[in-house]
């Protein structure tokens, strides 16, 4: 019997659905995850939410097999590491998409309605209501850093980002363009590798990112954290925001230069920042405390209905994984590094691959090409045989060659190192 732990706090109906499967399920969301893997060695299986799966856990867990985030990031798990232990990844892309997108909003009109201050002050028994004259969110101009899954809402393949591969955040766009088109705005959009026509599919204008932050009231980022987003939002772009404009970071700690947004606030820059990502999800002292004019403890995904939804698709996943051998939502295997060339070297140039149709046999046979969902490994190595840069992969490259490939990819992903 498959052992799988649960060292977090998620909706029972993740260990319900394995139980009925026939696993072993410890869910245990008050012991150290170092503690339960000492007590679990043979568990072959974690489920886990913001909890880090280092080298170290996995090391403990000789006969680990699979990691789920229940979630769409995955930065507190070393995909790296898991790949070279033979372990694959898996997030739960969507479930918590609407819920993200929901709060982005809230956080829109808590500001610009002064929500929680004139609450407060009501309470208290003052009445400021002169003080809090708001703003309106109709027919403002509001831009998305990152067209990924949480503000398109449409379904993709999953896989580490860098350089702006938001691709685990299509859904959650596509919710927060729904949602946003109610008050009439102007959408402009960013993201380096998604095509022209797919932002216009969602209603969104492409542009470039420093327009965005010159022309914007309002600007919402949802990309991956991460080595290749780190301080995306420089000095220099928030030069270029206007008076009175709004930043929201709901993605991750770090995208901001924070330090260089507090030296414009400092220089009597009136800008708005929202935030709710912290270095770590924990109690004590917030570094942005100091310059956020709204500022919350990673609230994004905690909802009951995006819960009850990661910890289904969890165990789902999990079972279609050991039972059917279903890898469409791995995030460190080979299909990832096949689908992260494709967007690199071809999504990203907007060039067609020559001879993309002749797809070689052999390439079918190394690649073990298992369901349609491979579609995208299959453009991605044809695409590399078909052109000349890339003459380390040829159609007859054997297994291990790809196998050898597909880390170092996943490495780079994971680092500056392109």
């Amino acid at each position: 019997m498959n052992k799988v732990l649960i060292p977090t706090k998620l909706s029972d109906v993740a260990a319900n659905t394995l139980k009925t499967a026939g696993y072993e399920v410890i869910q245990d969301a008050d012991t150290p995850l170092e503690k339960q893997v000492a007590a679990h060695p043979d568990a072959v299986a974690l489920i886990v939410r913001s909890e880090k799966v280092t080298p170290e856990i996995m090391d403990a867990l000789p006969s680990l097999k699979l990691v789920v985030r229940a979630g769409a990031g995955y930065d507190n798990i070393d995909i790296v590491y898991a790949r070279k232990k033979n372990v694959d990844v898996m997030n739960t892309p969507g479930a918590n998409s609407n819920a993200v997108a929901e709060e982005v909003m809230a956080m829109i009109l808590a500001y610009y309605r002064h929500i929680v201050q004139a609450d407060a002050t009501t309470r208290e028994g003052l009445w400021e209501k002169k003080k809090y004259m708001g703003s309106e969110l109709t027919k403002k101009t509001v831009g998305i850093i990152g067209l990924g899954n949480i503000g398109r809402n449409n379904k993709m393949f999953y896989i580490p980002m860098a350089f702006m591969l938001v691709v685990t955040l299509t859904s959650l766009v596509r919710n927060l363009v729904k949602r946003l088109q109610g008050f009439e705005p102007i959408l402009l959009g960013y993201d380096h590798f998604l095509a022209r026509q797919r932002a216009l599919n969602i209603g969104v204008t492409p542009t470039s990112i420093e327009d965005i932050f010159s022309q914007c009231d309002i600007i919402t980022l949802h990309v991956p954290g991460g080595p290749s987003t780190h301080h995306m939002v420089n000095a220099e772009l928030i030069g270029k925001m206007k008076d009175g404009a709004v930043l929201i970071n709901c993605s991750r700690y770090g995208v901001v230069d924070e330090e260089a947004l507090a030296a414009a606030k400092a220089a009597g820059k009136n800008i708005g920042y929202l935030t709710d990502v912290h270095p770590k999800d924990a109690p004590g002292e917030k570094p942005s405390a100091p310059i956020a004019d709204l500022i919350l403890p990673h609230l994004g995904a905690n909802t009951r209905e995006a819960n009850t939804k990661a910890a289904k698709r969890a165990a789902e996943q999990m079972i279609a994984y050991f039972s059917d051998g279903d890898t469409s939502c791995v995030v460190n295997g080979m299909r990832m590094a096949a689908e992260f060339v494709v967007r690199v070297r071809f999504m990203g140039s907007g060039l067609l691959p020559r001879g993309s149709s002749a797809v070689s046999p052999s390439i079918c046979m190394n690649l073990r090409l298992s369901a349609v969902h491979d579609w995208a490994l299959t453009l991605a190595f044809t695409f590399l045989h078909a052109t000349s840069s890339s003459s380390w992969l040829a159609a007859d490259t054997p297994i291990t060659m790809i196998e050898s490939t597909s880390l170092w990819l996943v490495e780079r992903s994971s680092s500056r190192s392109w």
